[in-house]
């Protein structure tokens, strides 16, 4: 049986927070601890958390934004191996046992993360977020299949370039597979996509699995800071930038690597073109030294003109 700790990490979510921590201590698997961390908030969070002081760890910290509160709550746990969920989204019940399955069929894999589906108001119906990945992109990830369990090939890297399975309230890794990735990097605190950060360093540190199961509620609502398309597109083209720029990738990947970061400037770029936001496509062209073709040269003529 696997001992889990919950990291868990908020900022003003009152009306959310409860359904979140019941249903990570409602698993078949019980965690050995939970974590909140609150960064900071000033609505009602630590009131509404109360009832469960008991059951839980609750530790305030003030505001450093998303991604270094939840890098607190991680590094507060003490269990081998940690799971993460955010404070709007919600595990089913089996959760953590089928990620313990999953580590159990695979014990080399120290990142392992499930399948998620969508509720809420902004939801998509019966989401199923692996089914979303481009045609023929499992059968070149996965390494084994046992059911529905998958080992991740040693190249997972490159197939995250083109698509993202795994969302931070389906993760569970080891603690030392998070040391040696380097942790959570303060830098992307506050920014979209922070979490890819952390998702492509594991997955050049360490052997990842997952399963397909659909364990995981995401919650969509106006809130959710996934949503600006855009502001993930510059995200992931400077967190691979600062990746590649730590030397961490190896050869064999670089050109790859550096044709995906162009590739997500360039979208960056069109769709802030499309959306008539000519000054902010114009500064960002420039800024990011984009390599654009005769068709986005036209583009960016004609922004030049539009914003004068």
């Amino acid at each position: 049986m696997i001992d889990f700790s919950v990291a868990i990490h908020s900022y003003n979510r009152e009306e959310f927070i409860v359904e979140t921590v019941e249903s990570v201590l409602n698993q078949t698997l019980a965690p050995q601890e939970v974590i909140v961390v609150d960064d900071g908030s000033f609505d009602n969070t630590e009131a509404v958390l109360e009832p469960y002081s008991d059951r839980i760890v609750y530790k305030k910290i003030a505001n450093v934004g998303c991604g270094t509160s939840r890098k607190v709550a991680v590094e507060y746990c003490q269990n081998k191996w940690i799971a993460c969920n955010d404070d709007d989204d919600i595990w089913l019940p089996t959760h953590l046992e089928s990620l313990s399955n999953t580590i159990k069929s695979f014990p080399k894999a120290e990142y392992v993360f499930s399948n998620h589906t969508q509720f809420g108001d902004r939801a998509i119906a019966n989401y199923d977020h692996f089914a979303t990945a481009p045609s023929g992109w499992w059968e070149g990830v996965s390494q084994c299949v046992d059911m529905d369990k998958i080992l991740l090939t040693e190249d997972a890297f490159l197939d995250f370039l083109t698509f993202n399975p795994s969302f931070p309230s389906a993760w569970a890794f080891t603690k030392q597979a998070y040391f040696k990735a380097g942790g959570i990097d303060d830098k992307y605190s506050r920014m979209n996509s922070e979490d890819s950060d952390f998702t492509r360093r594991i997955l050049l540190a360490t052997q990842g699995a997952c399963t397909s199961q659909k364990t995981v509620k995401l919650r969509r609502h106006g809130k959710n800071m996934s949503d600006n398309f855009v502001a993930n597109l510059k995200g992931k083209a400077l967190i691979l930038e600062d990746i590649v720029a730590k030397g961490i990738v190896p050869d064999r990947y670089l050109s790859r690597t550096v044709a995906t970061i162009n590739q997500s400037k360039i979208q960056a770029f069109r769709h802030l073109y499309w959306q008539g936001e000519h000054r902010e496509s114009v500064s960002y062209a420039k800024e990011s030294n984009i390599k654009l073709s005769i068709k986005d040269r036209l583009r960016m003529m004609n922004a030049r003109f539009q914003k004068s």
